[in-house]
């Protein structure tokens, strides 16, 4: 394998943007035109089942919400909202029409009330505006008189605007009544925090039924702390189940706006928070002031007092009938599910945390990382990140980098530092990483009860399908995560076979790789490991003696080749600078893989692929591969190099380290088959043996690194007599 760094994240597959879902949709046709647009458009039914379904409960529950639907329109007119299509004074016709029931064909799901384009939108148009008086906002809790004395500039937004809600809705003359009927109940919401224990159940093993016990238990607290600190407040109206359904739509609803002359603040802003979610486009809620020369409302008469107005902004351009959208912000599903009742399949934020942290009985850093941990925040004994489809954060692999070093791994570098982690310790390091990981990814996966995929859908109710999606959609970015870790370590694997140092030689640290185990548990036998102690010795003795012994001229060509090796070898005994280190290494590799030709460089590079890609299946075909071209080319040692790479993976230390040794019989200064070479002996137990090939390896100490570099420059050189 060609040995360059490669980026430690994720190579999981990306979420690529879904074509724009399709929707099905009930609309309010309060306009002759409109209605008769949609009738020519889609037929529309006949008088008799027309007559039936008016009939039906299904036909009365939306006749029911057509008529909430017109009461708030016409009370939004009535207080100088346009939403006719007509043009009126000043004022081009509106361009959106509310719908009854929208449903997400691509989701499966009823989406509620939605607002579509009543004709085409230019991108950045006006789509609404709406006085900010209509909205419920802690100043508008302030002003009321019920909630005098008990709502302060203290009291939180939410708190102030679940009180105002409560009471409101108990108003049958409310100025906000229109709104409040309009507004979903805790079941059309779904939240997971209003959910039942059965239905909980399904959430079993998601961080998100810890999330939801926590809100459960927050807006318990909060409504008895309301309660008793304010005990002029109705027990009888102001009860916990209203004191959800009030938060339920705060989560769900509630829009934090920004005004140019006063501080942002959150608000219910009717009509307008009737537009559904979609991750893929944003429409989005401001005040004017922020896109109008921070204008207010224009006032007919100096005396007028001054006042704000909400304004939304069409992201995009529209097509009639269109859906128009917002994006909540990038969530994950777990938050969207706790907050919004849904879930997405194909979030392209969605993220599941893990959770991980050092062992303080088995660290005896524990302490020194504890402390510097803190320092930035941290608790070194527990902490969470999340995973991504696609990649797993940097901070989580610099955490782990600090959280699983040992002295062994540091080596020089101090503990305290942050700049110690931002690239990789060591390979040993590195790896212990990948394996945490890949322990907490699984530890996830089991702590999920089995699937219940053997229950069609249409047998679940809506949460349980949610929570379903939610589960299904969290196992996948595990498993991809498990698998990604595994495929990085074996790329590592590979990295330390073809010579890599554990970090560039300005850093100082020396190359040790953690005694493996056999793949059967055990070590060789005595009488094994003894002969292959003799034959280590021996061979190394062979291709010392082998080095010192002259060599045959050859062509004009593979002189050229061996003056460039020269000066790269030349490059990596004398520079301490990791930039130049590190380009001598590549052009090495450069070098040896094109010694045969660029098409047989081709063919080189694709068995490094099979062998990157890590299938235990691609390792035959690479080996197939390989010896191929080895036997083609007898006298190419990097298509022994890449065979012994193979057998390596496959498991077959014996006879990779006779492939390495032909190697090293062409070219004693290939650091990729002296370290592959000392990785086969960790893996056989032969500890004599290890230790006497190491010493051959390319060294981190400068002095020691030259002598190595002037020892293959002589080899070399004879090549050339």
């Amino acid at each position: 394998m060609a040995a360059r760094w490669l980026a430690l994240t994720a190579a999981a597959t990306a979420y690529l943007p879904p074509s724009q879902p399709r929707r099905s949709l009930r609309l309010h046709m309060s306009d002759d035109s409109w209605a008769q647009e949609l009738a020519q458009a889609g037929g529309g039914f006949e008088r008799q089942e027309a007559s039936r379904w008016q009939k039906s409960d299904r036909g009365k529950a939306d006749a029911e919400s057509r008529a909430r639907n017109d009461a708030i329109l016409k009370w939004l007119e009535g207080n100088d909202v346009w939403v006719s299509e007509l043009s009126g004074w000043n004022e081009p016709p509106h361009s959106l029409a509310l719908a009854t029931s929208t449903f997400d064909e691509l989701e499966g799901e009823d989406s509620g009330r939605g607002l579509l384009a009543r004709r085409a939108i230019a991108q950045d148009a006006i789509l609404a505006r709406l006085p900010v008086r209509l909205c419920m906002t802690k100043e508008a809790a302030l002003e009321a008189r019920e909630l005098k004395g008990i709502v302060s500039q203290d009291t939180n937004e939410y708190v102030a605007i679940a009180l105002l809600l409560i009471g409101e809705a108990q108003k049958p003359n409310s100025f906000w009544r229109e709104y409040i009927e309009v507004l979903p109940s805790v079941e059309d919401v779904s939240a997971t925090f209003t959910w039942s224990e059965d239905e909980l159940q399904y959430l079993e093993g998601s961080p998100a039924r810890q999330a939801t016990a926590s809100m459960q238990d927050k807006l318990r607290r909060e409504h008895a702390s309301i309660l008793e600190q304010y005990p002029q407040l109705d027990r009888s109206v102001f009860t916990l189940e209203r004191w959800t359904w009030a938060f339920s739509n705060l989560f769900s609803r509630a829009i934090r706006l920004k005004a140019g002359r006063v501080d942002e603040f959150l608000a219910l802003v009717p009509y307008i928070d009737f537009i559904n979610h979609s991750p893929f486009g944003c429409g989005v809620f401001t005040f004017s002031s922020s896109y109008v020369d921070a204008r207010a409302i224009p006032k007919a008469f100096p005396w007028e007092a001054e006042e704000d107005e909400v304004v939304l902004f069409a992201d995009r351009a529209y097509k009639q009938f269109d859906q128009i959208f917002i994006s909540y912000g990038p969530r994950p599903n777990s938050d969207l599910l706790l907050l919004y009742g849904f879930a997405l399949d194909r979030n392209p934020f969605n993220s599941v945390d893990l959770v991980v942290g050092a062992n303080a009985d088995q660290d005896p850093l524990f302490d020194q990382k504890r402390a510097f941990a803190a320092s930035a925040g941290r608790d070194v004994a527990r902490a969470a990140f999340p995973l991504y489809a696609d990649r797993y954060p940097d901070e989580l692999v610099q955490f782990l980098r600090m959280a699983c070093a040992t002295m062994e791994h540091l080596g020089n570098l101090p503990l305290n530092a942050p700049e110690t982690y931002v690239d990789i310790v060591s390979l040993d390091n590195e790896l212990a990483v990948l394996e945490t990981i890949r322990e907490a990814a699984t530890s996830a996966l089991n702590a999920y009860p089995p699937p219940n995929d053997d229950i069609p859908a249409a047998f679940l109710s809506r949460n349980q399908r949610m929570a379903r999606r939610l589960v299904q959609t969290e196992q996948r970015i595990l498993q991809k995560t498990v698998a990604a870790t595994e495929r990085k370590a074996r790329e590592l694997q590979t990295l330390l076979f073809d010579g890599v140092r554990q970090r560039l030689p300005a850093k100082q640290a020396a190359l040790r790789t953690e005694t493996a185990p056999r793949r059967d548990g055990g070590r060789q036998p005595r009488r094994r490991r003894r002969r292959a102690r003799v034959a280590g010795k021996a061979r190394a003795h062979d291709a010392v003696e082998a080095d010192e012994r002259p060599r045959p001229k050859s062509s004009g060509t593979a002189r050229r080749r061996r003056a460039e090796e020269r000066k790269l070898v030349e490059v990596l005994g004398r520079t301490t600078e990791p930039e130049q280190f590190k380009a001598a290494i590549d052009g090495l590799w450069s070098l040896w893989f094109s010694e045969r030709g660029s098409e047989n460089k081709a063919k080189l590079e694709a068995v490094d692929r099979l062998i990157s890609e890590g299938e235990a299946s691609q390792w035959v075909e690479a080996s197939e591969a390989a010896r191929k071209l080895a036997e083609e080319h007898d006298d190419w040692p990097e298509a022994l190099n890449r065979l012994a790479t193979v057998e390596y993976l496959r498991g077959e230390y014996d006879v990779s380290v006779e492939l390495c040794k032909k190697v090293l019989a062409a070219k004693i200064h290939h650091f990729g088959a002296l370290s592959g070479i000392c990785m086969c002996y960790q893996k056989l137990g032969d500890e004599e043996a290890l230790a006497e090939w190491r010493e051959r390896m390319l060294p981190n100490d400068p002095s020691a690194r030259r002598r190595w570099a002037d020892r293959a420059i002589r080899a070399l050189d004879r090549l050339d007599g």
